[in-house]
């Protein structure tokens, strides 16, 4: 029963409001036609939406409580009409897989998998389903052609156009034209006819239906016997456009029974012109077909010189959800906003809306997608673990995966354990995790890193795991509480339908990679409806949900071409030109569709807003075009048409930060924990060599690394980083020459010892990297590629040994050795810092004591002017000249020595010597007089440095020189 709305002052403005509205006019007429008592009716419809707008008209226009009649969807409609079942996708690609094989075991070929045939059995079910809506015969459709005169004898009442369809396709499959992959399809084209009848028969046997076999039996008359339309006095079908072959036959034969009538929601102005693709259906409807409409179609409508329509061109996707903030207060409507609503012509814009506008404001009846929720995320990680498990040792897991798991919102990880495991990552380089020791932290651990056993398990392992996920979580959200329950409703039916064929006996062995992808299918599909107040609220929904309503204001999102109409084709094994041939469906009848859903919005609506992205696709190159909706709808009619070319979307452009930290407090105190004092003899704080070319190049980075203690980023297992692969080389060298210490190395010691190097190289690897030496066959490409390098630099290095040799090794990579006393001024007093350096390698060669400082970058041998080694602008700055300079010192004062050259070993090249080189016409070479020079110079700048370190009153600020920032870890903080 419908009960009658109270008749207020408001009520009655509302009704009058909507008496041009499709439904509203329906419900008006259906009470003239069948009174207050309509238990007997059948009103049908394409979706549900109409029916609760349908609903409440009824009441309104009745004014008093009236026997409501029976709401259908068509397809719950037509299901009245057989005993038989719905059968799920599942169980149809089982059964199309078994068929399938069987005949191919019938023309003595090898049977496929069930992974290989999973995309095949989408198309082909797709194809058997238009064969069976357009009521096709599958023998004709899939037959084969050998001439014309075979064509026009098997096809006799095709029309001239039919046959050059056919026509113009077998002939490019003559037997002179004919290649490998032509001979396949044409080997699968020859066994679909048989396919589709054992297919409909298995279904049958086993009382199942596929959707479309059951319309087709009802067109045909068979199963049903129209027997269930004899519990209705009549059959209404409401709002109908394009329609199948079947339902076509349907219609128009119960319609000449008097069995049913029909509302078709049209205006004039593309019924009446026979060009226009939004009254195709309509018209094919009316005058072909002989379907009456209840309504004539007479008044042009859409064509109102009064109604206004604003384009918007955006400058990107998601802007044109963000534009929703300025333009719905101009649209809002507190006494009606059920008048008005956002249609989404791209669906996937809902989530750009719901973070524009507020919830309670919108009646949202699409649905929110689980593929975008954090819900979706997790079912999709535990896939993707459950898929390396299964394809690997089904012992071990990599870290990344383990890594995403640890930190993911949803799982309630321990500290203690998230820690251990982080910490086993990015410091001990633990590149693989046991399952066993995963499987024991908790449920939710055990049930995500299980093993596949078979597909009921891991099925239910997943909605175990998401149960979990919702009971331990206590703020979890209401709408990811309904994701999970929706999602495990899915998983059960899935499980229930995978244990069916398991007791039938008719379950093939099948892959856990397959299981995998059937339940990310199954669940990426799902959505959730919103909570709330169906006929209230400004409405959101996309172009499918709009049809039969009508709205006073609009706005569209997405008017762009290739959206509005999608140029998507459903993948095919029938081509276009067969097609054709049989009317089944091709591209110009979606244009078509979309166009009809396009112009019925504007039946009704006075304010239209059209919104549409101007730029050009990143991915694709291609400029993005309005929809020709736009064009059409400026070219036909008369409406007031305002365009704003550009939509700017306000940007936050920062200003550039100036970032000064004052040596005061507790940064103050920190630096003075490099300071000596007398009665110390143990200093914890000391300056290196990379410590100060970090000052020099920008006194901010020293700030964060040595006084904020901020830590650089840490390579993960399986990156290597020119850092890591610097001091992997530096232990090789180390390795080759630590039995030489003290002992002249000949040209033939070292190409005797050069064959150890891939050896050396294995064991600095495995050393550094934290692996295990008998993972030796899993080692990442990456892993071997870098091996491979550091092979090549070490050889650079002793080759260049050999050439120079006899020398004389006299120390090696020595820790906490080179750390002499360094004198400062710290405001107006004498203090004292700690230098350190730690320096590759110490030789002597032709009687001169050399530091060797291997190099893996770019660094140069050239160096400018001595003041533009320190200048602030960093232009001229050689931080290869600088350190080893800072060596050398270091180096002298600790022994007690001097004339000591810095030597470069730039190993990528060694064409440049090793010496440095100061640049200009002279290129003096930095040695002897020119030496001592400017290790004079170098002490005195050093000091000069050190104290403006040490000076309160000199803060630590940014480098000037935005080249510096490039490979700065930091770079993030000061955003550069």
């Amino acid at each position: 029963m419908v009960f009658a709305r109270s008749q207020t002052t408001e009520s009655l403005k509302m009704k009058n409001q909507s008496s041009d509205k499709f439904l509203f006019r329906v419900a008006t007429d259906l009470l003239n036609r069948f009174g207050s008592d309509q238990t007997d009716i059948a009103l049908v419809f394409n979706n549900k939406r109409p029916q609760l707008f349908l609903r409440k008209y009824l009441a309104e226009i009745s004014g008093k409580p009236i026997w409501s009649p029976q709401f259908y969807t068509i397809q719950q409609f037509f299901s009245e009409s057989t005993s038989l079942v719905c059968a799920s996708q599942l169980k149809q690609f089982f059964i199309l897989f078994s068929e399938y094989n069987t005949l191919l075991k019938k023309e003595g070929k090898e049977a496929v998998s069930v992974d290989s045939f999973y995309p095949l059995a989408e198309i082909i079910v797709s194809d058997f389903s238009e064969i069976d809506y357009y009521m096709a015969d599958p023998a004709k459709v899939f037959n084969l052609i050998g001439s014309i005169a075979e064509l026009e004898q098997q096809f006799p009442n095709f029309e001239e156009e039919q046959l050059a369809f056919m026509e113009s396709f077998w002939t490019s499959f003559s037997k002179e034209k004919q290649n490998k992959i032509q001979e396949k399809f044409i080997e699968m084209w020859h066994r679909m006819p048989q396919l589709y009848q054992n297919f409909h028969s298995r279904l049958s046997e086993l009382g199942l239906v596929s959707s479309a076999k059951m319309y087709r039996n009802l067109a045909e008359g068979k199963d049903s016997e129209l027997k269930f339309l004899d519990k209705f006095s009549h059959v209404v079908f409401v709002g109908f456009s394009a329609l199948n072959r079947a339902e076509e036959i349907l219609f128009k034969s119960w319609q000449d029974e008097g069995r049913c009538s029909f509302y078709f929601d049209a205006d004039a102005h593309y019924f009446s012109n026979t060009i226009q693709e939004a009254g195709y259906f309509i018209r094919r409807n009316i005058n072909t077909i002989g379907l009456d409409n209840q309504f004539a179609i007479t008044e042009n409508r859409i064509d109102d010189p009064q109604k206004e329509v604003k384009i918007i061109q955006t400058l990107g996707k998601i802007a044109q959800g963000k534009l929703l903030a300025e333009l719905l207060p101009s649209i809002q409507d507190k006494n009606d906003p059920a008048s008005k609503a956002i249609i989404l012509a791209d669906e996937s814009l809902l989530l750009p809306v719901l973070q524009t506008v507020d919830d309670e404001d919108l009646n949202i009846t699409m649905g929110y997608p689980f593929e975008q929720s954090a819900v979706f995320g997790l079912c999709d990680l535990w896939l993707d673990i459950q898929e390396e498990i299964a394809a690997g040792d089904n012992l071990s897991i990599a870290y990344p995966k383990v890594l995403t798991y640890i930190f993911n919102p949803l799982i309630s990880s321990e500290v203690e354990f998230r820690d251990k495991i982080h910490q086993q990552i990015i410091d001990e380089k633990k590149s693989r995790f046991k399952l066993e020791e995963l499987r024991g932290v908790n449920k939710i651990a055990g049930l995500t890193f299980s093993s596949y056993v078979k597909p009921t398990d891991s099925i239910k392992n997943l909605g175990s795991l998401l149960l979990l996920v919702s009971e331990q979580i206590a703020d979890l959200r209401k709408l990811e509480s309904l994701l999970i329950l929706e999602a495990v409703k899915t998983l059960n039916i899935l499980s229930d339908s995978f244990a069916d064929l398991e007791n039938s006996g008719n379950l093939p062995d099948i892959k856990a990679s397959f299981v995998h992808k059937t339940i990310r299918r199954a669940l990426a599909g799902l959505s959730v409806p919103f909570d709330g107040e169906p006929l209230s609220g400004l409405q959101v929904m996309g172009l499918l949900e709009s049809r039969c309503l009508d709205f006073d204001e609009l706005i569209v999102i997405g008017m762009n071409e290739g959206i509005l109409p999608k140029v998507s084709i459903t993948p095919s094994f029938i081509p276009d030109n067969v097609r054709r041939a049989f009317a089944l469906p091709v591209l110009e009848n979606q244009n078509s569709i979309f166009a009809y859903f396009f112009y019925r919005l504007l039946h009704c609506a006075k304010k239209i807003t059209l919104i549409y992205v101007g730029l050009t696709d990143d991915k694709s190159g291609n400029a993005s075009e309005e929809s020709r909706f736009i064009k059409q709808i400026e070219f036909e009619t008369s409406f007031k048409f305002t365009r704003v070319l550009q939509q700017n979307q306000k940007i936050d452009r920062p200003a550039q930060q100036i970032i000064e930290v004052e040596k005061t407090g507790p940064v103050y105190h920190k630096l003075q924990s490099y300071l000596t004092r007398k009665s110390e003899t143990k200093f914890d704080k000391k300056i290196s060599a990379s410590a100060f070319t970090d000052y020099i190049s920008c006194p901010l980075k020293f700030f964060f690394s040595k006084i904020a203690g901020l830590e650089e980023p840490k390579d993960l297992p399986d990156e290597i980083g020119p850092h890591t692969v610097g001091t992997i080389l530096h232990s090789v060298m180390e390795i080759f020459y630590q039995d030489s210490i003290g002992k002249e190395v000949s040209a033939d010691y070292i190409k005797q010892r050069a064959k150890l190097i891939p050896t050396m190289s294995k064991a600095a690897m495995i050393e550094e990297l934290n692996l295990n030496p008998e993972d030796e066959p899993d080692q990442s490409a990456l892993q071997q590629i870098i091996l491979k390098v550091i092979e090549q630099y070490a050889l650079k290095v002793i080759q260049h040994d050999a050439q120079i040799a006899p020398f004389t090794i006299k120390e090696l990579e020595k820790k906490d050795t080179y750390m002499p006393l360094f004198s400062i001024e710290v405001d107006g007093r004498r203090e004292q810092v700690r230098l350190m350096g730690r320096i590759d390698r110490v030789d002597v060669h032709r009687n001169k004591t050399r530091i060797v400082d291997y190099k893996t970058g770019k660094d140069q041998l050239k160096y400018g002017d001595f003041e533009d080694l320190f200048a602030d602008e960093g232009k001229g700055q050689n931080k290869a000249l600088i350190q080893t300079l800072f060596y050398t010192l270091v180096y002298e004062t600790t022994r007690n020595v001097n004339q000591v050259e810095p030597h470069l070993y730039p190993v990528k090249d060694f064409n440049q010597g090793t010496q440095f080189v100061e640049k200009g016409k002279n290129g003096l070479i930095l040695e002897n007089t020119h030496l001592a020079q400017l290790k004079e110079k170098f002490a005195q700048k050093l000091r000069e440095k050190l104290n403006e370190l040490f000076d309160s009153r000199v803060p630590f600020r940014q480098t000037i020189n935005p080249d510096n920032c490039k490979y700065c870890s930091f770079k993030g903080i000061c955003r550069r």
